[in-house]
């Protein structure tokens, strides 16, 4: 015991501070150590849930991606539907009013085409009609006779027949 003597040890004291140590420890690890682990497994079980609604949140959000992506998609492909639906429907119109157009323009063609006919005629009537009048001035003039009226209008119906055949 000499060696704790010199040490300064004091074998009394010294086991009532080994004494006192394991009773504080006791103390502790009845009253605060317990209590301390427990709100720390209660903690830790807090923490695994909040880990596990995040992995389910996390979970939920890729569907809703996904079904957004997906609607999206549908939603392309409608819009493509609509689109092909509309050109169709504007080429069918364009090939109507083509149509309608060329329909147009042959009529305009028919008509302008019996116009020209009927002034055609018109003209030939009136060349017709001044070629006999020329004939018979030309007749006038190479004959030195006069014409009556009577034999100008036999004339100018024989001249008509041989200008219409």
């Amino acid at each position: 015991m000499e060696i704790f003597a010199k040490l300064g040890i004091n074998g009394p004291i010294f086991l009532a501070q080994v004494v006192n140590f394991f009773l504080l420890l006791y103390i502790l690890k009845r009253l605060l150590y317990r209590p301390i682990l427990k709100i720390l497994k209660e903690r830790e079980l807090k923490i695994k849930k909040g880990l596990l609604e995040a992995e389910k949140a996390e979970i939920k959000l890729r569907e809703v991606r996904e079904s957004v992506e997906e609607k999206i998609k549908e939603a392309n492909k409608e819009a493509d539907k609509i689109l092909a639906k509309a050109y169709k429907e504007g080429e069918k119109e364009r090939i109507a009013m083509i149509a309608e157009t060329k329909e147009d323009i042959n009529r305009m063609k028919e008509d302008t085409v019996k116009e020209l006919r009927k002034e055609k005629e018109d003209i030939l009537l009136q060349v017709r009609a001044e070629t006999g009048k020329l004939v018979i001035e030309i007749a006038r003039k190479i004959i030195p006779s006069k014409i009556s009226e009577k034999e100008e209008g036999e004339w100018l119906s024989e001249i008509e027949k041989e200008i219409n055949n």
